[in-house]
């Protein structure tokens, strides 16, 4: 079932730095992930070889004059591009940086932009260069989404569809107001990229809500890159990714969080944890897939810098029961006291219930998003007797975090605060748009600009660096309420 490796440095590839966003994306591998190409390559794309778009769809080729397109949105020439959000607090709006005096939103010499919050509408301008308008139309901007709403994943679905309009209710952006749709990908990278190639033809931008190689597969795929459409996700891997010019990570990847694993570690005072016979060392349990092998080789290097012995346990790409018990032994047996554990959240939670039966509980630790979803600890405690001790990082931060505006609105749970914080940042991100709002405006945008959640910076884009996350919280399980609590004061982890 799984192969134990003696310690070893791996060298990290030459990539660079990195939602639900989105934001609840790490969710493991499936049977079907797809072999990608490695960077040496020179990030040659690899989609599906019948990724063409049919029906002569020329709106989404991005080549039509913008003229001939109606639905072009004049944006803010000039219009916020940083939001520092110095003074706000839990909840607080993105606020304006530039000058003129204007109103939040609206840039200098009274052009139309909007401020997140603002209900304020402005009308369609008449377009002035070429570029990709799909999803645009005179009263709406397409958002759509790919989650997995059927197949293994743990995640409650149906929070994909109530939350996906929760932030944006009340709110336009240049006068439009934001549709979204949620696809089902069915937990595969195949699923995944038919339903990308269906939303590149009619939404303006495409969101990754879920799944490594789902992630991966879409960011990959040809016709998404040939009509321009921008694709936004949390960070996961950043296997053949780096090159990719219509992707854009917007939390820190895995190679990016293998540093804050260990100082999130150090600060709760389990780096050095000792078992019974005195030894503080780790253990590495990570999916044997080329997805995660940059996420296995920087959590190595990290634990080789901070001089902590360790073993790596391989895992099957789709473990079985019987895989779970076998690993919850080699683990037991080997008695770490700290386990890295990056897979597929169901596969997880059978190998704490396995190790909890045991009496073998180690600090589960490791990169976000994941694992530190409540959705995982409702099932993890009472499966480990409320023996469970997770301590993740997550993009952003826990249910007992949410900000008034979000609950107010009637959020209930974790993935619809995922949901509701990368809106916030995408809002920004829209109203960053200087000239006429095409997809090639839109990623153009991005490059150079930082954006906040909950008035901390949070997401960096520039030129050569399209992995932007920044930071990430630390979140500890809380089986007393089956859910993760927010460590240091709410106050993230940023990266160095």
């Amino acid at each position: 079932m799984s192969a134990l490796r003696p310690p070893r440095l791996h060298r990290r590839r030459a990539a660079a730095l990195a939602l639900t966003a989105l934001v609840i994306t790490g969710c493991g591998l499936q049977p079907d992930a797809r072999q990608t190409l490695d960077a040496a390559v020179g990030g040659e794309v690899v989609g599906d070889e019948a990724s063409s778009l049919a029906g002569g769809d020329a709106a989404a080729t991005g080549d039509a004059a913008a003229p001939d397109v109606p639905g072009a949105v004049e944006a803010a020439p000039g219009d916020v591009t940083t939001f520092l959000g110095g003074g706000g607090g839990p909840g607080a709006g993105p606020r304006s940086a530039s000058g003129g005096g204007g109103a939040p939103g609206t840039a200098p010499g009274g052009a139309p932009g909007r401020a997140p919050g603002s209900s304020g509408a402005s009308g369609p301008a008449q377009p002035t260069s070429k570029g990709s308008t799909v999803g645009i139309t005179d009263s709406e901007i397409r958002i759509g989404i790919h989650a997995p709403l059927s197949g293994a994943s743990p995640l409650p679905q149906e929070s994909f569809e109530t939350g996906k309009e929760l932030y944006w209710k009340g709110k336009t952006v240049f006068g439009r107001k934001i549709v979204t749709e949620v696809l089902d990908d069915t937990y595969k990278p195949s699923g995944a990229v038919r339903v990308c190639q269906e939303m590149a033809r009619r939404d303006f931008i495409v969101l990754g809500g879920a799944g490594t190689d789902q992630i991966q597969a879409c960011a990959r795929d040809r016709s998404l890159q040939r009509t321009k459409t921008p694709y936004l996700s949390a960070g996961v891997t950043e296997n053949g990714l780096a090159a990719i010019p219509t992707y854009f990570a917007l939390s820190l990847t895995y190679p990016q969080q293998a540093p804050l694993v260990i100082e999130n570690a150090r600060r709760q005072d389990f780096l050095l944890k000792k078992n019974a016979s005195g030894e503080s060392k780790w253990a590495v349990v990570i999916s044997d897939t080329p997805n995660f092998k940059d996420a296995q080789s920087s959590m190595e290097a990290a634990l080789t810098a901070a001089e902590l012995p360790y073993k790596t346990f391989l895992t099957s790409k789709s473990p079985s029961n019987a895989d779970a018990t076998s690993l919850a032994n080699e683990l037991r047996a080997y008695n770490a006291p700290v386990v890295y554990f990056l897979g597929q959240p169901t596969f997880f939670i059978n190998v704490v219930a396995n190790t909890s039966n045991s009496l073998y509980t180690p600090v589960w630790t490791g990169v976000g998003p994941s694992m530190a979803l409540n959705a995982v600890a409702n099932v993890a405690c009472p499966s480990s007797g409320n023996r469970y001790d997770g301590r993740f990082l997550h993009p952003y931060q826990g249910f007992d975090k949410a900000p008034p505006e979000f609950l107010k609105a009637g959020g209930i749970d974790d993935i619809q605060l995922s949901l509701w914080l990368s809106a916030e940042i995408l809002h920004q991100q829209l109203l960053s748009t200087k000239g006429v709002l095409t997809r090639e405006a839109f990623m153009a945008g991005l490059e150079g600009s930082t954006y906040s959640s909950n008035g901390l910076p949070f997401v960096k884009i520039t030129k050569t660096d399209h992995f932007g996350g920044l930071a990430a919280f630390s979140l500890k399980s809380d089986c007393s309420k089956r859910q993760y609590v927010t460590l240091f004061d709410g106050k993230p982890l940023y990266a160095k």
